[in-house]
């Protein structure tokens, strides 16, 4: 099987809901309009950092980031914001390819180092602190994480912060890494 890291744009926003879908509780999700329009401004602000990964041209996973303002009260800093990382079964080793295309991305468009911000799923937090060396290859490392229960979506969220520790090592393979999310939802 053939698989390539796409950047992502408005004509993807179907492609990408029909993907949510299949793995997110109804309170998560968003309509393919409203994808289409959130893609559409981000390549008009020149802060699209979205990815996706199709194997033999279906979408078999997505990555959404872009340019915003930290979280982190007091701070009045540009950052990342990692929105969402979608990935379905049997095809969750391609988690550090889509990383490696964001971070390829940021440094292209002169953002190398930038920190890098989320609100994550319990589950997938556990996957970056469980392999660090994923993210150091990036130059980044796990600088802050706060886990808090969201009441309106019913579910533990850990916001996470990546700050920039080294070049990265954009020499290795692709398959270098093999990282495994668990298996979430339905």
């Amino acid at each position: 099987m053939s698989a390539t890291v796409i950047a992502l744009t408005a004509v993807h926003a179907r492609e990408i809901q029909a993907l949510a879908d299949r793995f997110y509780p109804t309170s998560f999700r968003m309509t393919a309009e409203d994808i289409a329009e959130n893609l559409e401004g981000l390549q008009e602000e020149d802060c699209n950092f979205c990815f996706g990964v199709e194997e033999d041209g279906r979408l078999v996973g997505y990555l959404m980031a872009w340019l915003d303002n930290s979280l982190v009260e007091g701070r009045a800093e540009d950052v990342v914001l990692v929105d969402d990382i979608c990935l379905e079964r049997g095809h969750r080793s391609y988690l550090y390819p889509l990383l490696k295309a964001m971070a390829r991305a940021l440094d292209e468009a002169g953002y190398r180092g930038i920190p890098i911000e989320g609100t994550a799923r319990k589950q997938a937090e556990q996957t970056f602190i469980s392999h660090p060396e994923v993210i150091e290859s990036l130059g980044y490392r796990m600088a802050a994480n706060h886990e808090y229960t969201d009441e309106s979506l019913r579910e533990t969220l850990v916001w996470v912060r990546f700050e920039s520790v080294a070049e990265p090592d954009y020499l290795a393979p692709e398959d270098r890494y093999e990282v495994e999310l668990p298996e979430v939802g339905a």
